[in-house]
């Protein structure tokens, strides 16, 4: 190594190759002379800390051929390519996103819509876009290439985690990715963490398949919904001030089902929250005293999102907090009020309507945050 680095500086030697330009090559003639592809697999995420553990997992399926595309998850959204139309379905929501397929997914100026494939389905992102790695590696750092044990594997940190994209070095087709959360998860405070990551695998990828049209002739079911207030929501969820709460019912850790209409006469604050949030369990026990502060006028309910009933009783328990938690199992609820990050607190009129919405916990969360739960109980002012 030292007689390389010695000659290198006696001699005017063209540039050492960019290795992620390299393996950018060869992944994009891999995908580029693809006819079809079919592919399976399972993406689990997991976190665990202090005696805190959870988990969650889901299987899908994905077809690629002659630029049309479609991605079905047991759980999760469903990305299809119908050659007129991309369309994005989220069943726990019954809604769908139509855009014109012309808008393309070329080059690295991908479709935001499309953003969520780059998570649920980075290979046949690939496939659609003829193996450009930009969308996967976007804001990336630190990028190292090896190889081992078969594969080319790409590793990179984003955003505070460590991000691992593993190829067939063979086929330089995507076979896996691993995201490591730890040090984003420790990095946000979060104390004793033993585990983070989301794992996703292809358990089968099958090339040069003969994939019958009417695959790709796919529509929403006849129940959905167009999307466009949700989508609206969530770019803003203030977009949601001034008008009907959204209506659920979800189960309390009790296993009783509390809805939304019910009620009506109340004011009523939702804090859309997580055991792993660092912002959220400093907030949480300001909203837990907000009934005692205000009496029978207020109902308060923590919307925990997509925890399971045991993480979130025992970090109750371990940190000595009493307040109503609803289980929004799969986030379909937040999802509805538009939230992007947590905690979102959301305060409702006695009439079913969004009067305010405060996001994020900061040293004025909680003066503002009383300021409109006593403003709406008055019923005076202008809702913001």
């Amino acid at each position: 190594m030292l007689n390389v680095l010695l000659s290198v500086s006696m001699v005017q030697a063209a540039p050492a190759a960019d290795p992620v330009a390299e393996l950018q090559t060869d992944v994009a003639a891999a995908y580029t002379q693809l006819d079809s592809l079919h592919m399976a697999g399972k993406l689990d995420y997991v976190v665990a800390y202090a005696d805190l553990r959870y988990e969650r997992s889901r299987a899908f399926t994905g077809d690629f051929a002659s630029g049309l595309f479609l991605h079905v998850s047991d759980t999760g959204p469903t990305f299809a390519n119908t050659g007129e139309d991309i369309f994005v379905y989220e069943p726990d929501q019954q809604s769908y996103q139509r855009f014109a397929a012309a808008s393309g997914t070329e080059e690295s100026a991908l479709p935001p819509y499309l953003a969520g494939l780059a998570v649920e389905n980075p290979a046949l992102l690939l496939a659609a876009t003829g193996g450009d790695l930009t969308p996967l590696i976007a804001n990336g750092a630190e990028f190292i290439v090896d190889e081992g044990d078969g594969k080319k594997i790409l590793s990179f940190e984003r955003d505070g985690a460590v991000v691992t994209l593993m190829f067939d070095a063979e086929t330089m087709l995507l076979r896996g990715r691993e995201i490591d959360l730890r040090p984003a998860l420790m990095a946000d405070g979060v104390e004793h963490v033993t585990e983070g990551r989301l794992s996703l695998v292809y358990e089968t990828m099958e090339t040069g398949k003969a994939i019958d049209a009417s695959v790709f002739a796919w529509k929403p079911p006849a129940e959905a919904e167009p999307a466009e207030a949700q989508a609206a929501v969530a770019e803003d969820p203030n977009a949601l001030v001034g008008a009907e709460a959204p209506k659920f019912t979800l189960d309390n850790l009790a296993g009783d089902p509390v809805t939304l209409e019910d009620q009506r006469g109340k004011v009523v604050v939702l804090d859309f929250w997580a055991t792993w949030c660092p912002p959220c369990r400093e907030g949480l026990p300001h909203v837990a005293g907000l009934a005692d502060r205000f009496g029978e006028d207020l109902r308060v309910f923590a919307v925990n999102q997509r925890e399971d009933a045991d993480t979130i009783q025992g970090f109750l328990d371990e940190q000595g907090i009493d307040v109503e938690s609803l289980l929004d199992l799969d986030g379909a609820v937040g999802d509805q009020y538009g939230v992007t990050g947590i905690p979102t607190t959301v305060v409702i009129d006695r009439d079913g309507h969004v009067r305010h919405v405060l996001v994020g916990f900061g040293p004025d969360t909680p003066a503002q945050l009383d300021a409109a739960i006593e403003e709406t109980i008055r019923d005076v002012g202008v809702a913001h």
